[in-house]
């Protein structure tokens, strides 16, 4: 049985969970991944958060194998609750996905997403159904990831205005061949005011950050107008999260519409902003594999 003070611990780090386009069963199954560095005993009810805390750090300063070790590490304490245990497996997944392990990071993501549906009241609301769902789009298994998206969004009230998981489920129609247009546009009624929506008869270029991304494909902002419209970051860095999603998203758009060109050229710029911890990069770097390949032919 966990102590106070580790449950508090717990309480202080449980709603960190990593994403992996938000501004993401059994034990999945190890992949003889070294042990994080050695910790000194933290204590009865404490091990685990400790362990979680050290790699939510280690996952911020961009150095994921130790944070992916850090993850293992914690999930070998046998007092986690099973929420805490899928949560850590999400974390996992996220790292594993940034370094390329994606069947590692399905494995998790699919682990976490059982957990919290075995759990009593559970409506499935984790970020990891939104993950996996990213996650197959990056590996372009578009139903499935329509099939996790809708579902993560049914199912979880609290996310449902959220603009980036609408624009990811947009993709993944759009991709299965299943036009996401109209879902796009009533999206907006939710995620905005009804009457900022009427404003303008529909358009959306005029609305907050990503309102534009709506309306670039919705064909109602060219590439260059959605780019003057990309906000100034508080940091260098997030202005460069910025300029990777927009990019990112012009190069899903020209490749939607067969310009494989213009999609290469808007995917390029999404690298090298080198922001590669954002879905948004790898999907930049996938999409000029997959166009390479097809260039081949």
């Amino acid at each position: 049985m966990k102590g106070r003070s580790g449950r508090a611990l717990w309480i202080c780090i449980v709603y960190c969970v990593l994403g992996m386009g938000l501004s993401g069963c059994v034990s999945a199954p190890e992949r003889n991944l070294p042990t994080a560095r050695s910790l000194p005993d933290a204590g009865a009810g404490k091990n685990a958060a400790l362990r979680v805390q050290k790699g939510l750090q280690e996952a911020e300063a961009g150095r994921w194998e130790e944070a992916l070790n850090y993850f293992s590490d914690a999930l070998n304490y046998h007092d986690l609750t099973v929420l805490e245990r899928a949560i850590i497996l999400n974390n996992r997944g996220v790292m594993q996905q940034r370094m390329g392990i994606y069947d590692g990071a399905i494995t998790d993501f699919s682990a976490a997403i059982k957990m919290r549906s075995d759990l009593p009241g559970s409506n499935m609301s984790s970020r990891a159904l939104f993950n996996r769902g990213i996650m197959y789009y990056l590996l372009g298994e578009y139903q499935s990831a329509v099939n996790d998206l809708e579902q993560y969004s049914k199912s979880n009230k609290a996310q449902q205005r959220s603009p980036y998981a609408v624009l990811w489920h947009y993709l993944a129609q759009e991709r299965s061949g299943v036009s996401g247009r109209y879902e796009l546009v009533s999206s907006c009624r939710r995620l905005w005011r009804e009457e900022e929506c009427e404003r303008k008869s529909g358009e959306f270029a005029h609305l907050s950050w990503p309102g534009p991304l709506f309306a670039l494909h919705l064909e109602q902002l060219s590439a260059e107008e959605v780019v003057g419209r990309v906000p100034r970051g508080q940091t260098e860095r997030q202005s460069k999260e910025y300029l990777c999603d927009i990019y990112f998203h012009l190069g899903e758009y020209y490749s939607i519409r067969g310009e494989q060109g213009q999609a290469r050229y808007w995917w390029q710029m999404a690298l090298e902003t080198g922001m590669t911890h954002l879905s948004e990069y790898t999907g930049s770097q996938m999409g000029i594999q997959r166009n390479s390949l097809f260039t081949m032919f």
